[in-house]
């Protein structure tokens, strides 16, 4: 059921688990749009997909200081190269970065499946496909993963994932 409440700075007409709607001084509303502030209400689904992508494209071309900036410090994994143990924190990670070449096909992302908690709180499933080229031919490389988003200071941010390989 969707609530009704005010607030200091604008007045909230409606809330639902994906929209909020506010109204605001007709002053406000010109001065935002002569300046081009715009907003949109974006599918959160969408944005986490959409962020999971771009982590993934750090990834697959060794992007550190991008992969950095949309994780946690101390981000926690279990993934293969793991063997089993959880690893917690960037070094491990940014070994992989230095040391292995850039990938030089696509990743997919098959079948995502988003589940938010909250506003701010996120875990998305989906297999990842790679394609690659071997020699003079190609190869599909596939994994099972999973990775929790925490938005922090409006940005969100990989906190966790498992990684499974076939």
């Amino acid at each position: 059921m969707a609530k009704s409440f005010r607030r200091e700075s604008g007045q909230r007409l409606h809330q639902s688990p994906l929209r909020a709607t506010y109204t605001f001084s007709a002053g406000l509303i010109i001065t935002l749009l002569l300046l081009g502030v715009t907003t949109t209400m974006a599918d959160p689904k969408e944005e986490i997909i959409k962020v999971t992508k771009d982590l993934l494209y750090a990834i697959d071309h060794r992007k550190f200081d991008a992969y950095r900036n949309m994780t946690v410090p101390y981000i926690t994994c279990f993934e293969p190269g793991t063997m089993g143990n959880l690893v917690e924190g960037l070094a491990f990670h940014k070994y992989y970065f230095d040391n292995f070449p850039a990938n030089d096909g696509p990743t997919i992302i098959v079948n995502p499946h988003v589940h938010l908690f909250g506003t701010d709180v996120a875990c998305i499933g989906y297999v990842r496909l790679i394609q690659t080229m071997v020699g003079t031919g190609t190869e599909t490389l596939r994994s099972q993963e999973t990775r929790v988003w925490q938005k922090i200071d409006g940005q969100w941010k990989n906190i966790h994932f498992h990684r499974s390989d076939d």
